[in-house]
């Protein structure tokens, strides 16, 4: 019996052996800092990475304040323990804070806390990471992304624009075989055009660094830019794009690119999956509380296998085993993220007959402020008696020809490859409109707006046309905002109808954008 109890007692110690031991090396791991803490938050362990992460040997901190190694932030009146507490009751995910080492500098780290129950004692058991370099990966990545933005959107800009000019015959009139070519080359551009797009935009949504500009706006007047902007890109694949003539005109409070942006993606699906000589149809209805935009095609379905994933990014269905379509798979995952930021729902149904309805809805606002605004009438034409002088500044000489060369008929452009030359075109000439660039050589183009004045001190209106994308803030100091490749230089002489009514007036307010709500940035 003594044997046996002996036996048992050694098992039982050499049990708490090997849990004492993987307990000595989780604490010792060489992957993450750990640290332990009383009630009061003063320090009473840290293991070897904490130790070389903050530069403190544990005899040196030992019954210190946490708040030696560790900035909270908030109210500095607030005790330690408190907002170790305060940690756990409102976030048990971990958090980006500042750490603090012996000499003073400091780092960023990912911080977790836990309660950790010892008798009749409450003690935190707290986990951090040295996160600086992920840190200079992001800012890298983000310095790359806004290369991208500029480097491949400016020219990729004026390749699509100078060869839609040849095929509208800007350069006289060419053989068919030599429009077919240029057709070829166009719908590659805007193919190279939309994956740049989508790769951007996937980024700025993961990183939480999209914003949207909110204004009420007319909802089929957006649909039918989208439908206008996608024309060319259907008739590549044969297929017509049409809006169901029940489609109703309804106030929504959206951003407007963005909502393009998503008929767009939707349209582009819808386009790739129907058969030649087949037609794609928008709707517009209201619903209650929301109004609902659909978009159908005649394709083959959605197979089952693919139903569940249908919005994951780089998700592509292959119908039947049918060749894989032209895209990246992340038009509808950037369709959902952006419904999704509006407060809308996105979703998709069997067409009667065959094919697909894409939908998505948007809430509609429950009272229109529209009392005493004053709408004007877009203009038929630009000019009234004489031609609109524009100013056109931007550093890249290729786009500053082509835009010139697509608003030759509507306006006299005048070009100003630095903000240098504008401000000499500004001093000595009369100009009634200006498209400015955001990020030129000698400076940022915002520089500009304060001194857009006519002689008589009126503002010029202003066109921000840029490879970057500018935040509410700007887009408030401006009278439109239009991204390279993003909006198709098509958009820029329609803007400039709206905005001009006559040589030297101020701009007309847009017919569509029925009032500006106080503007409000949803990141």
């Amino acid at each position: 019996m003594k044997r046996l109890k002996t036996r048992g007692r050694d098992r039982r110690l050499s049990a708490l052996r090997e849990a004492l031991a993987r307990q000595e090396a989780i604490f010792a791991s060489p992957l993450i800092g750990i640290l332990t803490l009383n009630e009061s938050g003063s320090i009473e362990c840290l293991n070897p990475v904490a130790e070389r992460l903050f530069d403190w040997t544990l005899d040196a901190v030992i019954r210190r304040s946490f708040a030696c190694l560790v900035d909270f932030g908030g109210d500095p009146n607030t005790s330690v323990e408190a907002r170790l507490r305060e940690l756990i009751t409102h976030d048990s995910e971990s958090r980006e804070l500042t750490g603090r080492r012996r000499n003073g500098s400091t780092f960023p780290i990912d911080f977790a806390i836990a309660e950790m129950p010892m008798g009749k004692r409450r003690m935190f058991v707290v986990f951090v990471r040295d996160i600086s370099k992920r840190k200079r990966n992001e800012h890298l990545k983000d310095e790359f992304v806004a290369t991208v933005s500029h480097e491949l959107r400016t020219p990729l800009t004026s390749i699509a624009g100078s060869i839609g000019l040849l095929i509208g015959g800007a350069a006289g009139e060419l053989s068919a075989s030599a429009v077919r070519l240029l057709e070829i080359a166009y719908g590659n551009s805007q193919r190279l055009v939309r994956l740049i797009n989508d790769i951007l935009d996937l980024e700025k949504i993961e990183s939480g660094k999209i914003i949207l500009d909110l204004k009420l706006v007319d909802l089929r007047w957006l649909v039918e830019q989208a439908i206008e902007a996608n024309r060319g890109y259907a008739e590549g694949f044969g297929v017509h794009i049409r809006l169901d003539s029940s489609s109703v005109s309804t106030t929504v409070r959206v951003d407007g690119d963005r909502i393009i942006q998503v008929v767009t993606n939707l349209l582009s699906n819808a386009i790739k999956f129907s058969p030649a000589g087949q037609e794609v149809i928008i709707g517009i209805e209201n619903r209650d509380a929301v109004v609902r935009v659909s978009v159908r095609d005649r394709g083959p379905g959605i197979p089952e296998a693919f139903k569940s994933s249908i919005f994951d990014k780089f998700a592509q269905a292959n119908p039947g085993g049918a060749p894989q379509k032209q895209g990246t798979g992340l038009g509808l995952n950037i369709v959902k993220q952006i419904v999704d930021q509006h407060g809308g729902t996105v979703a998709y149904e069997p067409a009667p007959g065959g094919g697909t309805v894409f939908y998505f809805e948007l809430p509609r606002p429950p009272v229109l402020p529209v009392t005493n605004a004053t709408v004007h009438p877009a203009p038929a034409g630009v000019g009234g008696a004489e031609r609109p002088r524009i100013l056109h500044v931007d550093d890249d000489f290729d786009v500053l020809h082509v835009v010139a060369e697509v608003l030759r008929a509507d306006a006299e452009v005048v070009s100003a490859g630095s903000i240098q030359e504008a401000r000499q075109v500004l001093v000595n000439g009369n100009i009634d409109l200006a498209v400015i660039d955001l990020a030129l050589a000698d400076g940022e183009g915002l520089d500009l707006l304060s001194e857009l004045r006519k002689a008589d001190g009126r503002a010029i209106p202003a066109i921000i046309f840029s490879g970057q994308e500018a935040s509410p803030d700007v887009a408030r100091r401006v009278d439109a905002v239009l991204v390279k490749s993003h909006a198709s230089l098509d958009r820029l002489p329609g803007i400039l109808r709206q905005m001009v009514s006559q040589h030297g007036t101020q701009p007309a307010i847009d017919q569509k954008a029925i009032a500006e709500a106080p503007s409000g940035a949803v990141a």
